[in-house]
């Protein structure tokens, strides 16, 4: 009877064997094993799966931002060190001092500049690892759950 087979069909045309099919018939379905298989809401749905995906998409997307903002941070660290040396050697040239002594304290300044830079890039790093971390966990998650699902 074409009626009672659509009845006990679930999601995606699973079979009276299915644990959907239990919900459809009046005695619940077993398993070769002779158990009772799980009940569907034991499972996450598709669309909590996809959720999960997205928040990872999300997590990454955010990671990659805070990264490029660091490169932006570095490079303009390192713009505002070559003005500084400029304008430095400027004010040197004006006093009179001799270009050797300038540069030392220029290239001091520069390098306090490359340290501040390279700390910023560094946490920048870090953090965009622990997003990168905690979305492929996530994304993992979602894996498994899935996997559970289907079977």
């Amino acid at each position: 009877d074409e009626a009672a087979a659509q009845r006990t069909k679930g999601p995606k045309g699973q079979g009276p064997g299915s644990p959907w099919a239990a919900s459809a018939t009046s005695s619940p379905a077993t398993t070769t094993s002779g158990s009772t298989p799980a009940s569907p809401a034991a499972f996450a749905s598709p669309g909590t799966i996809v959720a999960e995906r997205d928040e990872a998409v999300r997590a990454r997307e955010d990671a990659l931002r805070m990264r490029e903002q660091a490169e932006r941070e570095r490079d303009q660290a390192r713009e505002e060190a070559r003005e500084a040396l400029a304008k430095l050697e400027r004010s040197l040239a004006a006093a009179g001092k001799e270009p050797l002594e300038a540069e030392g304290m220029a290239e001091a300044k520069a390098a306090e500049q490359a340290e501040v830079a390279q700390a910023a890039e560094r946490e920048a790093r870090e953090a965009a690892q622990t997003e990168a971390a905690a979305a492929r966990a996530v994304a993992k998650e979602a894996e498994a759950e899935a996997a559970a699902a289907r079977a």
